[in-house]
């Protein structure tokens, strides 16, 4: 959770800077889909997103990341996961 949180923060900061390189869009996509494979492994005997939400805020607080940045983080990779889930189901 915290790795792809890292990853979403880096690819803002390289969009600021003028364009998202495609080795960390790349990076971006294989973390969230190594995250959707362990979402569907947990999902059906635990509440992957209470948990995720625990750890990962924990993981980015961790690396002195404020607590209210980490939860709007954590919240947008759980979005994302959930779309990807979406996605998939169609």
């Amino acid at each position: 959770m915290a790795t792809v949180a890292a990853a979403i923060l880096e690819a803002l900061h390289e969009r600021q800077d003028g364009g998202l390189s495609a080795a960390t869009r790349t990076r971006g996509g294989d973390l969230l889909a190594a995250l959707h494979g362990l979402r569907l492994f947990m999902l059906a005997d635990w509440d992957f997103d209470a948990i995720a939400r625990q750890h990962g805020a924990v993981a980015l607080r961790a690396v002195d990341v404020s607590p209210t940045t980490a939860a709007i983080l954590v919240d947008e990779v759980l979005i994302l996961l959930h779309k990807i889930a979406r996605t998939a189901a169609n």
